[in-house]
């Protein structure tokens, strides 16, 4: 009887995984999406996006993720924890971002200097680049805390942070969290 419930327990974990992960995807590609079309006139205009958010903070997801579970409530650990993996290893992709040129952690790194890495946006991105965090949701997936931001030049930052909430069938701006221009 036991090795009957282990192996069912077992199976609804991984289809409970499965499904989740599912909605995960489903949920940020939604999100993204529709922040590049609705702010596609301010902090997103640029021509060229980073790949990763690390380009734009050198906050972990610690940091990130306490702040958002002040919004979030997260309560489940096991959910949080996948919000911290899935937050490290995001990367914007092609499939995501049409329109625009992607700025990759590789060139982020290989361009020597902060000089070299100026004078390229400028000969191959307009108006600077932009980036967006991924995501992080809370367990039912109706609300998301998400950064976005752009810099024109090294010392021209913009950024916001963000709580969405899920609500008849479409994303919408619940509160702007914190602003920063400089």
């Amino acid at each position: 009887m036991k090795t009957k419930f282990h192996i069912l327990l077992i199976i609804i974990l991984i289809f409970g995984c499965k499904n989740e992960s599912k909605t995960e995807i489903k949920k940020t590609t939604e999100l993204i999406t529709q922040i590049l079309t609705n702010k596609s006139a301010s902090y997103l205009s640029s021509s060229c996006i980073s790949e990763s958010q690390k380009a734009f903070t050198s906050s972990n997801f610690l940091d990130f993720g306490e702040k958002a579970n002040k919004y979030l409530n997260i309560t489940d650990s096991l959910h949080f924890k996948t919000q911290e993996e899935l937050f490290n290893t995001f990367k914007i992709t092609k499939e995501l971002i049409l329109n625009k040129k992607i700025i990759t952690e590789e060139q982020h790194n290989t361009l020597k200097s902060k000089r070299e890495l100026w004078k390229w946006i400028e000969i191959n991105c307009e108006k600077g680049y932009c980036s967006i965090s991924k995501p992080i949701f809370n367990e039912t997936f109706d609300l998301a805390y998400v950064q976005i931001a752009r810099k024109l030049f090294d010392s021209d930052y913009s950024s916001e942070i963000i709580i969405y909430e899920y609500r008849n069938g479409k994303w919408r701006e619940k509160k702007i969290v914190s602003r920063i221009i400089s």
